[in-house]
């Protein structure tokens, strides 16, 4: 006879109570558990938007008015680091202060065209259009650029902005050179759109 705390664990609807109310990393973890932790996530749709692969409509307040909820993922150097993975590309001696160790375990998985992070959205409620501001004392305020995504930004994006900048060269490379060591941050705000878009 199964014990109490299996049969919970072996109940679909209590499982997924349980595991949707995980931080974004512990319940990327809990995939691995077992086979049914992990048919359980990848089934749940409430599941899939806490971890920003589903857009989650139910949120998504009127078109006058946006308050998007960054993913925590992207918060945590992802930019940096898909700066980094952006300049091996054409440089692979680059060196990234401090984390070559950390990121060059990554590069993996950045190289993984199907890789679920990439579909990861990243805003909740999605946001089609954000700005990004390089923040330093050399180039804040002389460089301003636009996400722009029409099914809601994901992270891929962000990996896809930075690859075009280094193909592009010049002051592109220079501005991710100084992501990479870290003098550089980037503030990425979403544009909430119109009244008009949104009836378009």
């Amino acid at each position: 006879m199964a014990s109490p705390s299996l049969e919970v664990f072996a109940t679909f609807e209590l499982l997924d109570m349980i595991l949707s109310n995980l931080a974004m990393r512990d319940l990327l973890a809990s995939q691995r558990v077992s086979y049914l932790w992990n048919q359980a996530i990848s089934k749940s749709r409430n599941m899939q938007r806490n971890k920003y692969l589903l857009a989650d409509e139910s949120k998504d307040p009127s078109p006058t008015y946006r308050h998007q909820q960054s993913n925590p993922l992207y918060l945590q150097r992802f930019v940096q680091q898909a700066a980094f993975y952006a300049l091996r590309q054409v440089n692979p001696t680059v060196q990234f202060m401090g984390m070559d160790r950390f990121v060059l375990q990554r590069v993996n998985a950045f190289e993984g065209k199907e890789a679920s992070w990439r579909k990861m959205l990243l805003f909740q409620p999605r946001a089609s259009v954000a700005v990004l501001t390089p923040m330093s004392a050399k180039f804040e305020g002389n460089n301003v650029y636009f996400l722009r995504n029409e099914e809601g930004l994901k992270m891929a994006d962000v990996v896809t902005f930075f690859e075009d900048m280094v193909k592009a060269g010049g002051e592109g490379v220079e501005l991710l050179s100084a992501t990479v060591i870290r003098k550089m941050v980037w503030s990425i705000t979403p544009v909430a759109p119109t009244v008009d878009s949104a009836v378009a």
